[in-house]
C-alpha cells in the first residue's frame, strides 16, 4: 500500500518544527499528576512544545511560567519568579495540563466530554505517591500516536486490560467514508477542521 505521508514527515527537523508550531502549541499538553504539586511552592519543570515551562503551587493555585529570564534570556532552572510570561493551567481530575497558546482552547474543544470524564475518574484512583521515569528514544511522535490509534491489536495484546475498557470499533457511514477519502487526498488548511477530527478520535476509540 502506498503511503500518503512522505518519509520527510517522520525524519525532517523543519517538518517537525512546523508540527510543533501549528499543531501542538495550540493544544493543551499534559505536564504532571496533581500529587507532584500538592504542597505550597512545589513545582515541576517541563519542556512543552520546545518551551521550558515551570508549573508551581502558590498557596493552592497552580501557575505556569515560561522558565526564561526576560532580561538575560537564560533558564532560571530552580524556581519561578515575578514578571515571567504566564501560561494557562487546567486540571482534569488529578491531571494537570498547560497551554502555551496566547488564546487557549476550551478543553471541551480538544477532548470529548466522555473522554474528559474517563480521564477524571481514572486519575482519581491514583495513589498519593508518584514515581517519575524518563525514557529517551529516537523516533517520531507520530509513530506512538499511530500505535495508540491502532484498533486491531488491543483485543489481542491487551485483551485483559485495555480491550475490556475501551471499544475499539471503527464506525463510519457512507458519507464519512467519502469525506475521509477527500481529506486524505486533499488535506485541509482549516485548523478548525483538524481540531474537530482530533476531538472525534478521543471518544472511546470509536
Amino acid at each position: 500500500m502506498h503511503s500518503l505521508i512522505p518519509a520527510e514527515a517522520y525524519i525532517d527537523e523543519a517538518w517537525f518544527a512546523r508540527e510543533r508550531e501549528r499543531l501542538m502549541r495550540p493544544l493543551w499538553q499534559f505536564v504532571a499528576p496533581r500529587m507532584l504539586l500538592h504542597k505550597h511552592n512545589a513545582f515541576v519543570r517541563r519542556s512543552v512544545c520546545g518551551m521550558d515551562v515551570v508549573v508551581q503551587n502558590f498557596d493552592g493555585e497552580l501557575r505556569a511560567f515560561h522558565n526564561l529570564c526576560l532580561h538575560r534570556q537564560n533558564p532560571l532552572q530552580q524556581r519561578a519568579c515575578l514578571r515571567l510570561k504566564r501560561f494557562a493551567v487546567a486540571r482534569i481530575g488529578n491531571l494537570v495540563f498547560v497551554s502555551v497558546s496566547a488564546d487557549p482552547l476550551p478543553l471541551q474543544a480538544q477532548v470529548s466530554l466522555p473522554a474528559l470524564d474517563m480521564l477524571r475518574r481514572a486519575s482519581e484512583q491514583f495513589d498519593s505517591d508518584v514515581l517519575v521515569a524518563t525514557f529517551e528514544a529516537n523516533f517520531n511522535w507520530k509513530l506512538a500516536y499511530e500505535n495508540l490509534r491502532d484498533a486491531l491489536h488491543p483485543r489481542f495484546v491487551h485483551a485483559r486490560t485495555l480491550a475490556r475498557q475501551v471499544k475499539f470499533q471503527v464506525q463510519m457511514d457512507d458519507a464519512g467514508i467519502v469525506d475521509a477519502h477527500r481529506y486524505h487526498a486533499q488535506g485541509s488548511a482549516s485548523q478548525a477542521e483538524h481540531l474537530a477530527r482530533l476531538r472525534s478520535l478521543s471518544d472511546g476509540g470509536a
